[in-house]
C-alpha cells in the first residue's frame, strides 16, 4: 500500500483525496487536481486564470505563471522564475530568481535555489 504521508510529514493533510495514488499518478494530473482545489481556497487568494496566490505571497518582476497554480501564504518568487502547469507552493515556499519549475508540490518552508529546475516532482520538509 502507498502512502505518501508516511514519507512527507502532512501530505494527507493538505492532500486527502490523493494521499493514495503514487506520486507518478498525482505529478502527472497535477493540473487537474490543483483545478480542483482552487474552487476551495478563502477570499485571501487572488484567483485569476487557474493561478491562486495567496495575499502576503511576493511575486517578482518578470516571473512567468501558467495555470494551474497555487502559491500560498508567505511565499516568494524571484524575478524571472518561470512556473509552468501544475505547480502547488505551500506555506513561506522560496523560489529563487530563475528558476524553473513543472508539475511539482513544494511543501511548507522549502527553499529552492536560484537558477534550479524541478519538474514531476513532490518536495517536502
Amino acid at each position: 500500500m502507498n502512502n505518501l504521508n508516511e514519507f512527507i510529514n502532512g501530505f494527507a493533510e493538505l492532500f486527502p483525496g490523493e494521499s493514495k495514488l503514487f506520486p507518478w499518478e498525482i505529478t502527472s494530473n497535477l493540473k487537474l487536481i490543483l483545478e480542483k482545489y482552487i474552487l476551495k481556497l478563502k477570499a485571501n487568494y487572488k484567483i485569476e486564470n487557474g493561478i491562486a496566490i495567496h495575499q502576503s505571497a511576493i511575486i517578482e518582476q518578470g516571473v512567468v505563471l501558467k495555470a494551474a497554480i497555487i502559491i500560498s501564504e508567505n511565499c516568494f518568487v524571484g524575478a524571472n522564475a518561470y512556473l509552468r502547469a501544475g505547480d502547488y507552493l505551500a506555506k513561506s515556499v522560496t523560489v529563487g530568481p530563475g528558476c524553473e519549475i513543472k508539475s511539482s508540490i513544494i511543501f511548507s518552508n522549502t527553499v529552492i535555489a536560484h537558477f534550479n529546475f524541478i519538474g514531476h516532482s513532490i518536495i517536502g520538509n
